[in-house]
Parts: C-alpha cells; structure tokens; sequence
C-alpha cells in the first residue's frame, strides 16, 4: 500500500470518492458548527470502535510537501480496522482572518503517505 496518499483539500479521498461527512464540516466550519460535529463525530466512532482506539497497533504516518509542519498524522489498526487521525499544528502562520486554513492553496502539495499494511477497503 506504499504510495497512496489522502488528499487534504476536501476533494477526494484515497480512492477518489467524494466524501461528504467532510464537505459538511468544510461547510459548517464558516461559522463554527464543525466543532460540534466533529466532536460527535469523533466520539460516535469510539463508541463503535472501542478495541481500535484502545488496543489498535500505532502507525505513524508520513507528511510531506511544504505544510508537513502544520500537521500530524498517524493511524491505529486493529482486526482488519484502521483509522488515521490529523491533527494540525502551528496554525498561526496558515491563518487568513475570518477563515479556517481549509482552502486547497493553503495545503498546496501537503500529502500523507498511508502506511504499509493498511487494508485498501
């Protein structure tokens, strides 16, 4: 699986799908609402996935391109489930007033590299 990448812009993911869950947060991140769907989000899925956060195998996860500053990436695999988790950093230089640093110009060519050993489905 080396070599596959997620896309960061809010296009496409790695199989090149469009993902809606994140063009509502893309959305709703305008006036703040994504924090409290992401959050539900997020826990919704632990719930649901308790033994992949608990007990599921780290895989840090490769950053590259000119933003791999401004993020950390990684990813947790357990029976046959994996999940990678972003989180950015060092956002005040992404910063643009009244906007969140989610415009495909800010991340230019930033890419995350997928583990080996991920399961493509």
């Amino acid at each position: 699986m080396d070599g596959i990448e997620v896309d960061l812009s809010c296009r496409k993911t790695k199989s090149g799908t469009r993902q809606q869950d994140w063009r509502v947060f893309c959305q709703a991140s305008q006036d703040l609402r994504h924090t409290l769907l992401l959050t539900s989000r997020a826990l919704r899925l632990r719930r649901q996935h308790y033994g992949l956060f608990q007990q599921g195998t780290y895989l840090p996860c490769k950053v590259t391109g000119e933003r791999r500053d401004n993020l950390f990436a990684l990813m947790r695999q357990y029976q046959g489930l994996a999940i990678m988790v972003v989180v950015p950093r060092l956002l005040a230089e992404l910063l643009q007033p009244h906007r969140l640093p989610i415009n495909p110009a800010v991340w230019r060519e930033t890419a995350i590299s997928i583990p080996d050993g991920i399961p493509d489905e």
